[in-house]
């Protein structure tokens, strides 16, 4: 764990008794520090947070629902005076219990799904996901596969629902195309990728709902010679640090993480002002950034050409 933003350089002159005035602490969750996407949260919300003279406390989920209840726990029990964590899949008792106790709690990066008072803070995952698919779509794509993460998340059922309904908006049948659901993460992007090329009816173009899945899904595409864009195009979600760094530089959907940020420690004063007020959701904008990853689809017989000489 993280004590980001405390100065404990400065102790008191000896015979100083005056003890400076307690600074707020909040409890920052992200899903794991392995990745770029985590990092930048990370350093958003402790800009955020300086602004209103308050201290940030990290820890990683470590991208399991069991230990970000405990990290729950322990910020609840006395740590810090308030909770911001990412979209995971937070269970009702536990997070009742710990508004009960009056600790506030945002949730950053995805909606919780409940009757609960809890203020979340999220982009606009079906706009994202409906750019990026409609994107492919004027491009010439008829065959684009949705790969997502965990199913259950309100963020992976918004950008899936604007998939489908861009499909649908150009007079593609949604329930025609490839759909597979798996995590956020590089590894599950390179496992798939063998499963939708090997098709009988390939997709010619994905929609990956992160960047971690796109970038394993170019990943995997170089080792199995797979042309990106020629073969396959390909689009993400998020828009990490990686995405601009990988060849060819990955087309995706620029998640806004400072104004997510702002918009998360804001809430955060608010709910410690009054815990009782009216919870908000905030939906935070998102545009397409354009890389070098959408092309027009090779016609069928190329396709067929070139996979009998490799």
């Amino acid at each position: 764990m993280k004590h980001v933003g405390y100065d404990s350089a400065k102790p008191l002159m000896s015979g100083d008794t005056t003890a400076p005035p307690k600074r707020l602490v909040i409890g920052l969750i992200i899903p794991n520090s392995a990745d770029g996407y985590s990092g930048t949260i990370m350093d958003e919300v402790v800009k955020a947070a300086a602004s209103y003279d308050m201290d940030v406390l990290v820890t990683s989920a470590l991208e399991s629902p069991v230990q970000q209840a405990k990290c729950m726990q322990l910020f609840a029990s006395g740590v810090a005076n308030g909770i911001i964590t990412s979209g995971q899949l937070i269970a009702p008792q536990l997070l009742r219990s710990i508004i009960a106790k009056g600790v506030p709690v945002i949730i950053f990066d995805d909606k919780f799904q409940g009757d609960l008072p809890v203020d979340c803070v999220m982009v606009d995952n079906y706009s994202g996901a409906y750019q990026a698919t409609s994107h492919l779509i004027h491009h010439g794509h008829q065959q684009i596969a949705f790969v997502g993460g965990i199913a259950e998340l309100h963020s992976t059922k918004e950008r899936l629902r604007g998939w489908r309904d861009a499909l649908a908006r150009a007079g593609i049948d949604p329930d025609g195309q490839i759909v597979r659901m798996g995590e956020f993460s590089e590894q599950y992007g390179q496992a798939i990728l063998p499963h939708l090329v090997e098709l009988t009816n390939p997709p010619t173009a994905v929609f990956a709902a992160s960047d971690r899945i796109a970038i394993g899904i170019m990943m995997a595409a170089r080792q199995q010679k797979v042309s990106v864009p020629g073969d396959l195009s390909v689009v993400g979600f998020d828009d990490i640090e990686a995405a601009s760094l990988i060849s060819p530089r990955l087309t995706t959907v620029r998640t806004p993480l400072a104004t997510m940020a702002r918009n998360s420690m804001k809430l955060m004063v608010e709910r410690m002002a009054d815990l009782n007020g009216a919870t908000s959701d905030v939906i935070v904008p998102v545009a397409l950034t354009p890389g070098e990853t959408v092309a027009p689809p090779m016609p069928a017989r190329s396709r067929e050409t070139q996979a009998a000489r490799s």
